[in-house]
């Protein structure tokens, strides 16, 4: 699985090196620093100073790329670039112009395989993406090519990988550290003034691959030369929250980056100067009020709104929109469209540009990627045909085909299931996942449907403790990642009919279902004289403004029952529902 020798003493197996920090070059000590507990399913590196990771099986076959735990509509592959035969990258006129306008000399431009590309008689530069194969040579794996003149133009190879740029250069035998920049001229400048295993971030700082987290496992300390300003420092503080803020250390330059010290004539020992001064970022667990100033004075006196809004007005003006670190639950009775109001709340966000991802426990990817072409589309895809008595098509099959594509290019992805797991997940790899998706792909929206399927409770000697923990644990998830988790939760059996009335206390099972929730939220699908529906939606808890009197809102069901639209504000008189 992990292609590593190994040798195996009852239930313990221990790697020849560790796959996390170490490579099959360049390591310590053969056999003994990693091992594997199989019967456990944990493992342990003992690389304390670099490294020293432990945790689950399953988290090391993430961790190690091995496996891809989220899916978007279109299988994620990567594609290898092409040779091209018309880079010019031998052109002393092009070398000379890139040293007087961008003060890196001729010989750094070789080492990296600058070029000059020349498309529709506008010139572009080439920035070639390499890395050492097997075998120890070259290999590029992406290229960036950006205009000359006009540095809005900018692309990168279709469907490549995405890790740091001059990874060829790297070598973890004679300097222990790794140097990241933000961009490929900063990364030379840096070789310039001799600093060895430089690399850049490929596409911003936000932007973290599971590429770039192997190659910082290796390194003992990540020197971060970002840019000084206050967007830089941004990137550099979100940068180190994925690479580890015990790992970095943050580079204070005299100028703004790199290549300006460069043009201003700054001496090598100024940046090393700097690079020693280097400090790390605080760790937030700690902190005072001092260091909250700036965000508190916003918080009560900014233009800005603090949750994101979905573009729905009601369920904005009732929620005061989709704020992170917050856990919301939604329930609802059986068939009563719990499902398919989350996943409108979800078409909602993506919308509007959201990364959202869909755990379901329950669902084919298949019927919720049908779902939610029918709520985007506002469109009948299949229904049942009275006279032929089965389920026909109604949507063409180009239409169909048009509308995953349309689907595929917005920031939805799903949950890549375990066929052996029988639909129940380990809450310990449920953690796992919720990291991943953070910290690789900035997934803040998280939809899990539902609780009382994803774990086994039938199992377990206590269900109402396993509940109890689980919800305490996925409302921490909330918070330490920094996103949004909409929990679905099915209500406990009511005593009288099956559309009886719901409140907050009606989850199955759980008091910490209440207690952990910042959100608790109900939803009823009701049949209207003329045969339609409407969903009403209804909150009974917001932790961060409170219930107000209008906490409730109608929304028309679509003819295809899965979209939402015409949202009134609905206003509650002796629990009947007043339009």
């Amino acid at each position: 699985m992990l292609n590593i020798d190994y040798r195996l003493n009852g239930s313990e197996a221990k790697l020849h090196h560790c796959p996390l920090c170490e490579t099959s070059h360049n390591f310590r000590k053969p056999y003994g620093i990693f091992s594997i507990n199989i019967d456990k399913g944990v493992f342990n590196c003992f690389h304390k100073k670099t490294c020293g990771e432990m945790g689950t099986l399953y988290s090391l076959m993430v961790k190690t790329g091995t496996i891809d735990p989220i899916r978007s509509i279109a299988k994620k592959t990567y594609k290898k670039p092409s040779p091209m035969p018309e880079i010019l990258s031998e052109t002393d006129k092009f070398y000379k112009w890139y040293e007087e306008t961008r003060f890196i000399k001729k010989e750094i431009l070789k080492k990296y395989g600058v070029g000059l590309y020349v498309k529709d008689n506008r010139k572009h530069i080439v920035y070639e993406y390499k890395e050492l194969d097997s075998e120890g040579k070259e290999s590029t794996f992406n290229r960036k090519f950006k205009g000359c003149t006009d540095k809005s133009v900018m692309w990168t190879e279709k469907g490549a990988k995405q890790g740091y740029y001059g990874l060829q250069h790297v070598d973890f035998k004679n300097d222990t550290n790794i140097y990241v920049c933000e961009g490929e001229d900063d990364a030379h400048a840096l070789s310039q003034y001799g600093f060895p295993n430089v690399v850049s971030i490929p596409f911003g700082a936000n932007n973290y691959s599971i590429e770039m987290e192997q190659i910082n496992n290796k390194a003992q300390c990540i020197i971060l030369f970002f840019d000084c300003d206050e967007a830089g420092q941004k990137g550099a503080l979100s940068f180190a929250k994925k690479a580890g803020l015990g790992k970095c250390h943050n580079v204070i330059l005299p100028f703004n980056d790199v290549r300006d010290c460069l043009k201003n004539g700054v001496e090598s020992h100024v940046i090393c100067k700097a690079m020693a001064e280097a400090k790390q970022f605080k760790n937030e667990e700690v902190s005072k009020a001092s260091d909250y100033e700036e965000e508190a004075i916003d918080y009560v006196y900014g233009d800005h709104n603090l949750g994101t809004m979905t573009g729905e007005k009601c369920f904005d003006k009732i929620t005061r929109g989709i704020r992170m670190s917050e856990l919301s639950i939604l329930t609802g009775h059986s068939g009563h469209g719990k499902t398919t109001f989350a996943y409108n709340l979800t078409a909602w966000l993506i919308s509007r540009g959201v990364p959202c991802l869909c755990m379901s426990f329950e669902n084919k990817i298949v019927a919720i990627i049908k779902k939610m072409v029918a709520i985007m589309s506002q469109a009948v895809v299949s229904e049942f045909d009275d006279e032929k008595g089965k389920t026909t098509n109604i949507m063409p099959l180009e239409t169909y085909k048009s509308n995953i594509s349309t689907l595929n290019n917005l920031p939805l992805y799903f949950l890549n299931k375990d066929k052996e797991s029988g639909g129940y997940y380990d809450i310990d790899k449920m953690e796992t996942i919720i990291e991943y998706a953070v910290k690789y792909m900035n997934i803040k929206f998280f939809l899990i449907d539902h609780l009382h399927y994803f774990l086994n409770l039938s199992n377990s000697r206590n269900p109402t403790q396993l509940l109890d923990e689980s919800v305490r644990r996925i409302k921490q998830w909330s918070e330490r990642f920094g996103c949004h988790i909409c929990l679905i939760v099915h209500p406990a059996k009511p005593s009288g009919k099956s559309d009886s009335k719901l409140s907050m206390y009606s989850g199955k099972g759980s008091s910490s279902i209440v207690q952990e929730s910042d959100n608790f939220w109900i939803v009823y699908r009701v049949q209207k004289d003329d045969g339609s529906f409407y969903s009403l939606f209804e909150e009974h808890k917001n932790r961060e403004y409170g219930v107000r009197s209008e906490s409730s809102c109608m929304y028309e069901v679509m003819e295809n029952k899965s979209s939402y639209v015409k949202a009134k504000m609905a206003v509650m008189d002796d629990d009947k529902e007043q339009f």
